[in-house]
């Protein structure tokens, strides 16, 4: 099923013995879309926030707007913490991998499933906290993260969007599919201000992303995507919706 990615925000973890927290953002992997990790604050009255890896979440109970995850809700409360005024550190990903017992984390390596590894169960101390050293967004920041590949669909939100021949409009939000974790379409405000003018644009149809300038170049016209359409939120996609896009795009289906 396919949900706009905002709607999970505000979705409470349901652990194996009840609720903790909700979450406030995704991260992904930018080679690929694969949504990582959910952001979630437990209600610790601090800006930090813990981590959960979507290998141990299962597919959420949207009537009742929560997220089942196999974990105890006292193993989330005593989890290190991130902070998200910067980019999470690689030695904090390690650190939080290594408290889970997931595999090990390295960056530049798509995840694996989580195992159980050497040492695992030995408990981190939660008052330990991600420091930002320098919280502009630098080309050494930038790059940094360009390592992990690890981006937060809340960075990316706002992102100008290029066709192969002009400037069409901004990301607004993404749609993701949550029965794989993985983003499947971005949204396009091709309208401006107040404007209700939406476009879907599927992830491989994007060419290069130049996250430094906060641009995503597609390798559709400007044309193609103003025949596209409009995206209405509140409107089921199907595989019959998708088939339509993809053909209108004349682009090949993810799902062939």
């Amino acid at each position: 099923m396919l949900s706009i990615a905002d709607k999970i925000e505000g979705y409470s973890i349901l652990t194996e013995d009840g609720d903790i927290g909700e979450v406030v953002s995704l991260l992904f992997d930018d080679r690929d879309w694969s949504v990582q990790y959910l952001v979630v604050d437990v209600g610790n009255l601090v800006e930090e926030k813990v981590l959960i890896s979507t290998e141990i979440a299962d597919v959420p109970i949207w009537k009742k707007e929560t997220i089942p995850v196999k974990v105890s809700k006292q193993k989330i409360k005593d989890s290190p913490t991130i902070n998200l005024s910067g980019p999470v550190s690689e030695e904090r990903l390690t650190e939080i991998h290594r408290y889970y017992g997931w595999a090990p984390f390295r960056p530049g390596i798509l995840p694996s499933s989580p195992t159980t590894v050497p040492g695992a169960a030995m408990p981190i101390s939660s008052t330990i906290t991600y420091e930002i050293v320098d919280e502009s967004r630098t080309e050494e920041h930038v790059s940094k993260e360009a390592e992990r590949h690890l981006r937060s669909i809340n960075e990316v939100n706002g992102y100008y969007v290029e066709a192969t021949d002009e400037s069409v409009g901004n990301i607004e939000n993404f749609l993701l599919d949550a029965d794989e974790w993985v983003i499947r379409y971005a949204v396009v405000d091709v309208g401006g201000w107040l404007s209700e003018e939406k476009r879907l644009v599927a992830n491989n149809w994007i060419e290069d992303v130049d996250w430094l300038g906060q641009k995503i170049s597609m390798k559709i016209s400007k044309n193609r995507l103003e025949k596209a359409p409009h995206f209405d939120k509140e409107k089921q996609i199907d595989r019959e919706y998708e088939a339509e896009l993809f053909e209108i795009y004349d682009q090949p289906g993810y799902w062939l």
